[in-house]
């Protein structure tokens, strides 16, 4: 179970990194302009709501992507008024 506003995403770590996960059954592509560049860019995959819940995220290693990956776990601010 994830807090609420917790923002999952991913940072390739060895070099360009292409491909798409599954997250809670919808398919989430890795970069929209076709792959991540270096460990400087990341992307946002999921954003838990306004409640603790469960996150499933399937993936597979893309071919010819570099790895490793990172995959980040980072609360989000407080909504401003």
């Amino acid at each position: 179970m994830w807090p609420p506003h917790t923002l999952i995403a991913l940072n390739p770590r060895g070099g360009i990194y292409t491909g798409a996960f599954i997250v809670n059954g919808q398919v989430v592509q890795a970069a929209n302009d076709g792959a991540l560049k270096d460990n400087g860019q990341a992307v946002a995959l999921y954003r838990t709501g306004d409640s603790e819940e469960s996150v499933e995220i399937v993936f597979t290693i893309a071919a010819g992507s570099n790895t490793p990956i990172a995959m980040l776990f980072l609360p989000m601010p407080a909504k401003r008024l």
